[in-house]
């Protein structure tokens, strides 16, 4: 199923995460977020903070009754997926084949495979069904299967 280009495979359930209500933190469907501890929050996923990866957000709006902030009017929690398959952007020139290892890349919606530390690993490429090695390029996405880390990696809530 796609949703405003975001295109949804085997994932988890979702779980309501909170955010920044002051607005500058803006979250967008398909960011990949990470947990802010001096917020506490969830914001877009930056090089770096890969250790506190949460997941890929699936968006703020339409959002359920409750998660509106009464003081500001903004929206104060964001459905986040913490397991699946997601189709991400890829590195313009960089090759992706299944089970490279993959990190934040020029933004939330990117990743890339170039020196990454397993310590900066949110997820790794997924094509189990023998494709050909994938050329990144503008407008090009590739599956990835995200790696849980935060609250803790490895633990299976959802």
């Amino acid at each position: 199923m796609t949703i405003n280009n975001y295109d949804y495979k085997l994932q988890a359930d979702p779980a309501a995460y909170a955010v920044d209500t002051s607005g500058s933190n803006n979250i967008i469907m398909g960011d990949m977020v990470y947990w802010y501890q001096a917020g506490p929050y969830v914001k877009s996923l930056a090089n770096g903070q890969e250790a506190l990866f949460v997941g890929v957000a699936e968006g703020v709006a339409p959002t359920p009754a409750g998660n509106i902030d009464n003081t500001t009017g903004l929206i104060s929690k964001v459905l986040v997926r913490q397991k699946g398959i997601f189709a991400l952007k890829t590195t313009v020139g960089e090759t992706y084949t299944h089970g490279n290892a993959l990190k934040c890349g020029a933004d939330a919606q990117t990743v890339t495979n170039s020196t990454v530390a397993l310590a900066d690993t949110i997820g790794y490429v997924w094509r189990p069904d023998g494709t050909a090695a994938l050329t990144g390029a503008a407008g090009v996405t590739v599956d990835v299967a995200i790696v849980q880390r935060y609250p803790a990696s490895g633990l299976d809530i959802l």
